[in-house]
């Protein structure tokens, strides 16, 4: 998604942690191709625990929309129609 801003932040209160960001592609990513063929699409994040802690690890997910992004429509009439003649 072109323009979208995700931000991911992760919480413990104790214990260690060891975080992991893979950059990759599926087989069947399609945009992969010309300028783009070294271009990672596809990100794993991974948190491997190195130190138990007592407390669970708590993670926050927000993400901002872009700013010049049209707004999705809000019911199916919303697209246009089309009809065929005989």
């Amino acid at each position: 998604s072109k323009g979208l801003t995700l931000e991911l932040s992760f919480f413990a209160e104790d214990g260690k942690y060891c975080g992991h960001l893979m950059r990759g592609n599926r087989p069947s990513q399609h945009a992969c191709h010309g300028e783009e063929a070294f271009t990672a699409f596809d990100w794993r994040i991974a948190v491997r625990t190195v130190a138990p802690g007592k407390c669970p690890m708590r993670v926050r997910v927000r993400y901002k929309e872009p700013e010049n992004r049209p707004p999705l429509p809000l019911h199916a009439s919303h697209c246009p129609h089309t009809t065929s003649s005989p």
